[in-house]
């Protein structure tokens, strides 16, 4: 094996000689071995150097893990590279010592095995929030329901799980449970203004009449550009003997939407109600014209005859 490698190494050097007189010849020699210092055969050792871009001697280790090689100038810096399948390359970077051979044992280690990221982490909350999506999906709303209770439990900030617990709350009619997990859904996240609507009508149902009136007004404004949010508004404060309430918001439905006949007729009694008499005469007009054979069709013609012209 050794004369091999020498054949190969002359015959570098017979392309590559400098003259004797100018250069002094150097010589490596070396073993691979791997992590645990056993050699490693059959390792491929390039010898190569930047003061010459043309030199690269190719050499392979021996059985013993052995390699050796000669090169034309002692003077230069020689980078020696091994590789070999199944290991990381090893490289090192020398001048040979003039006059006597130049030792350099390499060790190969295995491939670098890149690192993998953490596993995410999962929060019980969570997973407990995904799995009531996907009984909801599915239809089983009772069982989403206790997830969503879990999910509360294990994470008591996910506004999200509070919110749908209202939902669901509602839906039975639970409106107790409705109402405080709806409360400590915009607890958490204030700007949610859906759960407006269910709050209101929880309130009522569970008596809290001064909630139903922070929640009709929050309701209200939340849904400014409804006009069917501000029909229903101005029917409520005229039952509840709010005619100018009730103008207002019937106004703000006309607005919103001018064909709405029914607004016509409930603006005209509230004019009625704070004896506004002309502005009630043209309201129940509005209406005929809008609506002239709708359910508010015959009381209009009434309140007409009834009103004074002027």
């Amino acid at each position: 094996m050794r004369f091999a490698l020498r054949l190969a190494v002359l015959a570098g050097t017979v392309i590559f000689s400098v003259p004797a007189a100018f250069a002094a010849e150097g010589r490596f020699s070396g073993s691979v071995v791997d992590e645990n210092g056993q050699p490693v055969p059959g390792a491929a050792v390039t010898v190569t150097t930047p003061s010459l871009a043309s030199l690269n001697l190719a050499l392979t280790t021996d059985e013993t893990g052995r390699w050796s090689a000669e090169v034309q100038n002692a003077s230069w810096t020689y980078a020696i590279r091994v590789e070999k399948n199944g290991f990381s390359p090893s490289q090192a970077q020398t001048k040979p010592n003039l006059g006597k051979d130049t030792r350099i044992d390499l060790t190969l280690h295995p491939p670098m095995v890149p690192l993998q990221p953490p596993p995410p982490k999962v929060e019980p909350g969570v997973v407990s929030y995904n799995e009531g999506v996907d009984l909801i999906q599915k239809g089983d709303k009772a069982g989403a329901e206790k997830k969503f209770d879990s999910a509360v439990a294990a994470k008591p900030d996910l506004a999200s799980a509070w919110k749908v617990l209202s939902q669901l709350a509602y839906e039975r009619k639970g409106y107790a449970k409705a109402l405080a997990s709806g409360r400590k859904a915009l607890e958490l996240n204030p700007k949610d203004r859906d759960l407006y609507g269910i709050l209101m009508d929880s309130a009522q149902k569970t008596g809290d009449n001064k909630a139903v009136l922070a929640y009709k007004q929050k309701f209200v404004e939340a849904n400014a550009d409804n006009p069917d949010v501000n029909y229903n508004s101005g029917v409520e404060s005229y039952n509840a003997n709010d005619y100018a309430g009730a103008a207002a918001a019937f106004n703000k439905a006309i607005s919103l939407r001018p064909e709405m006949a029914n607004a016509y007729f409930w603006l005209g009694m509230s004019e009625y109600n704070m004896k506004r008499n002309s502005q009630a005469r043209a309201h129940f007009q509005k209406y005929l014209e809008l609506a002239p054979r709708g359910d508010q069709a015959q009381t209009s013609k009434e309140m007409l005859a009834a009103l004074p012209a002027k």
